[in-house]
């Protein structure tokens, strides 16, 4: 049974067994996955859509896609917060291995949610898509010319160790991102699907591990004049929403990020920042170690992945700006 049969046997299991709703699910000649739910007072029939984590920015997609194919249902292992909550605004039926399940059809909803966690876990990803190897992942999908330095270099140029770079380099190679192009040298391929592996993973497990806390600004003007702000060169830059608006000039900032080397004291004291956990300014930890230091933004790749990972539309449209304007050429 693969990772798709997986997912949608648990959540059909499940539903069955706290609701007693019956569930059966069968694959036709193509391989797609169609679903048959017995409430009990009707029969509904769904062509299924499965994933392992269905996140935010995806949900564009998944709406377009919805309105596009009759009785699609969303079956997944787990649902990242604000997805189910967005999927049922828009009447989009989905199905959780836990057995939660939400439908809308002819002015009649079922919505049934459990609490309980059952996710269903696919096989690890390897060192790729780990905290410190998606900093080299990272650094190789700003820069691809880095395939032809040695792996002390590119340790040097990424901030880990020399081994982990094998093991990423390893990892891309037998997933198909990496060929040999030559005894020496390395060709990076699907850079847009690595993209979105990494920008899925570093929201998951980069992202949080750097948070450095939450703040605002003493005065409350400075929000507003943030471009105003003297951040120390080299050191401090404009991340997120920020970032979108310094490459597009699109966006109000509702949400302040920053990337920064600075300790949490420098930054109270050289920004005028004081913690709250209700606060507008998000600052995490500068993670990369090359890149244009005269800009006060962070990259445009780290700018595209936390626009995206909002699922906030006005950001995501930014985000698509970005990525038209600085990245579509490279990726």
């Amino acid at each position: 049974m693969n990772n798709s049969d997986a997912i949608i046997d648990f959540a059909v299991r499940n539903l069955h067994e706290y609701t007693g709703i019956t569930c059966k699910w069968e694959k036709d000649a193509e391989g797609n996955i169609n679903l048959r739910i017995n409430t009990g007072h009707e029969l509904l029939e769904f062509s299924c859509v499965i994933m392992q984590q269905p996140r935010l920015h995806q949900l564009p997609h998944l709406l377009e896609r919805a309105a596009n194919t009759e009785k699609m249902i969303v079956v997944a292992s787990h649902f990242f917060p604000g997805v189910k909550e967005e999927l049922r605004k828009n009447r989009v039926a989905y199905m959780q291995a836990n057995g939660s399940f939400y439908v809308y059809r002819d002015g009649v909803m079922i919505w049934i949610e459990q609490s309980k966690p059952f996710e269903i876990v696919p096989k690890a990803a390897g060192k790729a898509f780990s905290k410190t190897g998606l900093k080299v992942v990272f650094s190789l999908l700003k820069d691809d010319s880095i395939t032809n330095l040695t792996y002390r270099k590119i340790a040097e140029q990424t901030g880990v160790a020399i081994g982990t770079v094998k093991y990423v380099w390893d990892d891309l190679t037998n997933a198909g991102f990496l060929i040999k192009s030559n005894r020496r040298e390395y060709k990076l391929l699907q850079k847009e699907k690595l993209l979105e592996k990494w920008m899925d993973a570093y929201a998951v497990k980069l992202k949080p591990s750097i948070h450095t806390g939450t703040f605002r600004f003493l005065n409350e003007d400075d929000f507003d004049a943030w471009r105003e702000v003297p951040l120390e060169a080299g050191k401090t830059f404009w991340g997120g929403e920020p970032a979108g608006d310094i490459y597009t000039n699109y966006l109000r900032p509702e949400i302040l990020t920053i990337y920064s080397t600075e300790t949490s004291n420098e930054l109270i004291k050289n920004y005028k920042l004081f913690p709250d956990p209700g606060g507008n300014v998000q600052v995490y930890q500068k993670f990369w170690h090359t890149g244009n230091m005269e800009s006060n933004a962070v990259p445009p790749l780290l700018a595209y992945a936390d626009l995206m990972n909002t699922g906030d539309r006005r950001c995501m449209e930014t985000a698509k700006k970005v990525y038209n304007d600085h990245l579509q050429a490279e990726v």
